[in-house]
C-alpha cells in the first residue's frame, strides 16, 4: 500500500482539498490511500469531496495528535499545499523524517529546497503541477530515494552550519527532536569548553 500524507489546519479546507483533488486519480488505484491528519470545520467540506470523487474508501481523516512524527515516518509521500507558518516547520519536519514531498513554493522553502533534486516543488493553486509531482514520485522509486537523501541533507547543513540560531528557530518544532542527539552533543561540548576556559582562568594556587 503506497500512503499520501496531508497534515495542516482543517478550519480553512482550501489546502486540504487541493491535496485531495491532486492525489484524486492516483487514488482510484485501490493499493494507494490517503491519511489528512487535522481539525476544524471544514472537515465536512472535505468528507464532501471525498464521497464526490468516490473515493471513500481510500481517504481516512484523523484529527491532528500531539506528536505526528510517527506519520511522517510511515507514510510514502507528503503533500503541502498549505503555506503558513505551521507548514513551514512541517516541510523541515518532513525532510527530517525522509519523507518525499511534493510542495508549494515559497520564499523560506526555496532558500532550503530545490525542485526535483530535494522537493518536487509546485506555483501556489497550480492543482496540476501537484499531481503531476504526485504521480511522478509515487512511480519512481529512485526519485522518491534521491529526493529523500538530499532533503535531509539540506537541512542538516542548515543546522551545522550555526546550530545555536538554528536551534532557536525551531525550539518548538519536531525537526528539533529529530536532532535531538546532535543537539544534546552541541550542548554538551559548549559545556565542556565553559568548564575548560573556566579552569584556565582560575588564578594558580601557590602553596
Amino acid at each position: 500500500m503506497f500512503t499520501i500524507l496531508f497534515v495542516g489546519s482543517l478550519k480553512d479546507p482550501t489546502a486540504a482539498l487541493q491535496a485531495i483533488d491532486a492525489a484524486r486519480y492516483m487514488l482510484r488505484n485501490k493499493k494507494v490511500s490517503m491519511i489528512i491528519i487535522g481539525s476544524g470545520q471544514g472537515r465536512v467540506d472535505c468528507e464532501r469531496r471525498i464521497k464526490v470523487l468516490g473515493i471513500e474508501k481510500q481517504v481516512i481523516i484523523e484529527p491532528r495528535p500531539i506528536d505526528y512524527v510517527q506519520y511522517l515516518k510511515a507514510a510514502d509521500l507528503l503533500v503541502v499545499t498549505n503555506t503558513d507558518t505551521e507548514s513551514e516547520e512541517l516541510v523541515l519536519m518532513a525532510a527530517g523524517a525522509r519523507i518525499p514531498m511534493v510542495m508549494v513554493k515559497t520564499e523560506r522553502r526555496d532558500d532550503v529546497f530545490t525542485h526535483l533534486e530535494s522537493a518536487y516543488m509546485c506555483e501556489v493553486d497550480d492543482t496540476q503541477a501537484h499531481s503531476d509531482g504526485v504521480y511522478e514520485l509515487m512511480n519512481n522509486y529512485e526519485l522518491r530515494h534521491q529526493v529523500n537523501e538530499q532533503a535531509f541533507q539540506a537541512i542538516s547543513d542548515s543546522f551545522h552550519q550555526d546550530p545555536a540560531v538554528y536551534r532557536d528557530n525551531y525550539r518548538s518544532s519536531i525537526e528539533s527532536a529529530l536532532f535531538a542527539e546532535e543537539v544534546a552533543k552541541e550542548l554538551e561540548e559548549e559545556e565542556q569548553n565553559k568548564k575548560e576556559n573556566t579552569k584556565t582562568n582560575e588564578p594558580e594556587v601557590v602553596e
